[in-house]
C-alpha cells in the first residue's frame, strides 16, 4: 500500500480503479502570417463560432452550475483585453491566428496570476479552456472523447472545466489531480456533482498505475490493505440533520447554495436552512439579478422550500466575479471595490436586490439578509441606513415586508473580528467566512503552492479571531455560523464546536460527514482541545491538536 498527500476538496470518501489521463498539449505552428488582416478575420470567425458553441452548450446544460461555468467562459472569450492581445500578436507581430491565440492566452494568464489572489489565478484554467476551443477551430483539430470504465478514479495533471462536464460522470467515483486549487471551477463543479476530488497530489501520474485500487479517504491510498480506513464503506445516508453532539449540544446544519439545483441538493440532505446563498451568480448573463420581479420570485421560491432560515448574502461582486463588463481589474482587487463596497457604489442595483428580498420576506418570515466584506461599524451603519431607506420606500408604496427581518454580517476581515463586540450590537447573527478571514489575517493566497505551509486548515491566529467573534456574539445573544471551507471539513468539527460555534454551513455533499463528526464529538473534551489551540504557539502544534481531536472521536485520517 502507498499513500499520497493532496488537498481534499470535497471530503467525500470514494473507491475505484485508477484511470490515468495524460493530456497531450495542442501543437501550434509558429508560422508567420503573410496577410495579417486576413489572419485576424480568421480569428474573428473562430471566436464567433466558439462563443456560439458555448451559448448552445449553455442552453443545453443539464444543471445551473454547468450553465454558469459556460457563461463565465463566454465572458472570457469576449474579454476586450484578451481580444486586444490577439490582435496585437497578429497585426504587430505577424503571427498566425492560432499562434497569436496561444501567446495571448499565456500573456493574459500571466497577468491574472500576477494579481496575487487565488480567485484570479484559478481563472487561468478558464482562459486555457477557451483558448483551446479557439485553436481547435482554427486548426481543424479535435480531441478524442475520454470514456471512463465503471468505478473509475480519474488521475491527471490537470482537468479543465469543459473536460469534467464532457465526462461520462455516471462511471466516475473520484478525481486525483496534480494541480489546481479549492476555488477553481473544477473544484466547484466536483462539489456540485458530489464527486470526491483531491488536488495538488504531487507526482500522482508517476506513483499511480492504470487499474490500481484507489481509496480516497482523507488521503489517497493506492492498493490499500487492511490498515487503510474503512469509512468509505459506511452508509452515510443515516447521518443527516438534526445533529447533536454525544453529550447533547445541538449544532445547526445549514447549506451553502448558489442555484436552484443546489437548493434541491440541500433539501435532499435535510439541511436545516440556508446559511449562505451566493447571489452574485444571479448577475451573470441573463440571470434574474437585475430584475426585481424575477429576483423576488426566486427568493420567494427558496424561502418557501425551507422551514429554517434562508440567509441571503447580498452581491459579493468584484475581485473574481465577472459582472464588470468592459472594466479592467483593479491593481489590488482583493483589497478593492468588492462585496458591500461594490453594492454601496452601485446603489440602484443594490436597491433592486433589497426590494426583492424584503418583498420575499413577507410570506414566510424566514429570509435573513447578510452583508459581505463589512470592515467597520461605520460601514455597517451606512448599509443599515440604506436598508431602512428601502423599507420606507416599500411602506410608502403599500408593499408588505417582514418588519422584523434579521440582518447579519460576514466576518471575513480581521478588523470585523476585532470590532465584533460593537458589530454584534447592530446585528442579529454573524457568519464567519474562514476562507477570506484566513487570507486577510495571514496575508497568504491559499492557492499558492509555495506558501501552502503557511495556510493550514485552521491557523492558530484565525482560531483566536473565531473565538473572539463567538464570545462577542454570545454576549449579545446572537448566533454565529461558519460558512467557509472549514465548516465542511470533518477534521475541524471538534475544534469548531469546542470554540463555541452553534451553526455550520457547507456544500450539501459535506453534510453527512459533518453530521457524523458532530455526533462523535464530546463538547467537554472538544472545549479542552480548543482551549489548547488558542494557546498554540505554532502551526505544527495546531495540526497536532487537530489530529488528537480526531483520535478522540475515532476519525484518524
Amino acid at each position: 500500500m502507498k499513500t499520497l498527500d493532496g488537498q481534499d476538496i470535497t471530503h467525500i470518501h470514494a473507491r475505484g480503479r485508477a484511470f490515468l489521463m495524460r493530456k497531450t498539449p495542442l501543437q501550434v505552428s509558429e508560422i508567420t502570417a503573410e496577410a495579417p488582416e486576413a489572419e485576424y478575420e480568421k480569428f474573428s470567425l473562430a471566436l464567433e463560432q466558439v462563443t456560439d458553441e458555448l451559448s448552445m452548450l449553455q442552453k443545453q446544460a443539464e444543471c445551473e452550475n454547468d450553465a454558469a461555468l459556460l457563461e463565465v467562459q463566454i465572458f472570457m472569450a469576449m474579454d476586450p483585453d484578451f481580444i486586444d492581445r490577439v490582435r496585437y500578436f497578429i497585426i504587430e507581430k505577424n503571427l498566425s491566428a492560432a499562434h497569436a491565440v496561444k501567446m495571448a492566452a499565456e500573456a493574459f494568464s500571466a497577468s491574472l496570476t500576477a494579481l496575487g489572489n487565488e480567485h484570479f489565478s484559478e481563472r487561468v484554467h478558464d482562459i486555457k479552456d477557451v483558448a483551446e476551443r479557439i485553436i481547435m477551430r482554427l486548426t481543424g483539430t479535435r480531441r478524442e472523447k475520454t470514456v471512463l470504465p465503471p468505478d473509475s478514479v480519474l488521475v491527471a495533471e490537470e482537468l479543465l472545466p469543459s473536460g469534467l462536464i464532457a465526462l461520462n460522470r455516471e462511471n466516475l467515483r473520484g478525481i486525483v489531480l496534480e494541480q489546481g486549487g479549492a476555488t477553481s471551477h473544477v473544484a466547484l463543479l466536483a462539489k456540485s456533482y458530489g464527486i470526491a476530488l483531491f488536488m495538488n497530489a504531487k507526482d500522482a501520474l508517476e506513483l499511480i498505475s492504470d487499474g490500481d485500487d484507489i481509496l480516497l479517504s482523507g488521503k489517497i491510498y493506492v492498493n490499500p490493505d487492511a490498515s487503510a480506513p474503512s469509512e468509505c464503506d459506511e452508509d452515510l445516508s443515516e447521518f443527516l440533520p438534526p445533529a447533536y453532539t454525544n453529550d447533547g449540544k445541538r449544532i445547526r446544519i445549514y447549506a451553502n447554495v448558489d442555484s436552484w439545483e443546489s437548493v434541491e441538493q440541500a433539501l435532499s440532505m435535510k439541511a436545516e436552512g440556508i446559511g449562505l446563498f451566493r447571489t452574485e451568480f444571479l448577475l451573470m448573463g441573463d440571470g434574474p439579478g437585475r430584475d426585481e420581479e424575477a429576483s423576488f420570485e426566486l427568493y420567494s421560491r427558496i424561502s418557501k422550500a425551507f422551514d429554517g432560515p434562508v440567509t441571503v448574502r447580498t452581491y459579493d461582486v468584484g475581485y473574481d466575479k465577472m459582472v464588470h463588463e468592459g472594466e479592467k481589474p483593479e491593481k489590488n482587487p482583493a483589497l478593492g471595490v468588492r462585496g458591500i463596497r461594490f453594492c454601496m457604489s452601485n446603489r440602484e442595483l443594490f436597491r433592486t436586490q433589497l426590494r426583492a428580498l424584503l418583498r420575499a420576506s413577507a410570506s414566510k418570515g424566514n429570509i435573513r439578509v447578510m452583508f459581505p466584506m463589512i470592515s467597520s461599524p461605520d460601514e455597517l451603519d451606512g448599509v443599515l441606513d440604506f436598508l431602512d431607506e428601502v423599507k420606507r420606500e416599500l411602506a410608502s408604496e403599500g408593499i408588505p415586508y417582514d418588519e422584523n427581518i434579521k440582518v447579519g454580517t460576514m466576518i471575513e476581515v480581521p478588523s470585523a473580528a476585532i470590532m465584533s463586540d460593537v458589530l454584534a450590537k447592530k446585528c442579529d447573527f454573524f457568519s464567519i467566512g474562514t476562507n477570506d478571514l484566513m487570507q486577510y489575517t495571514i496575508a497568504v493566497d491559499r492557492a499558492s503552492e509555495k506558501l501552502s505551509y503557511l495556510a493550514p486548515p485552521l491557523h492558530p491566529a484565525v482560531a483566536r479571531l473565531i473565538a473572539m467573534v463567538v464570545r462577542s456574539a454570545s454576549e449579545a445573544g446572537i448566533e454565529t455560523c461558519v460558512c467557509g471551507e472549514a465548516a465542511g471539513d470533518e477534521r475541524l468539527i471538534p475544534i469548531l464546536t469546542g470554540l463555541g460555534l452553534n451553526a455550520l454551513s457547507m456544500a450539501s455533499v459535506s453534510i453527512p460527514s459533518v453530521v457524523r463528526a458532530v455526533r462523535k464529538t464530546d463538547i467537554g473534551k472538544a472545549s479542552l482541545i480548543a482551549g489548547k489551540v488558542l494557546h498554540a504557539g505554532s502551526i505544527k502544534e495546531t495540526e497536532t491538536l487537530t489530529e488528537e481531536s480526531n483520535a478522540e472521536t475515532g476519525d484518524r485520517k
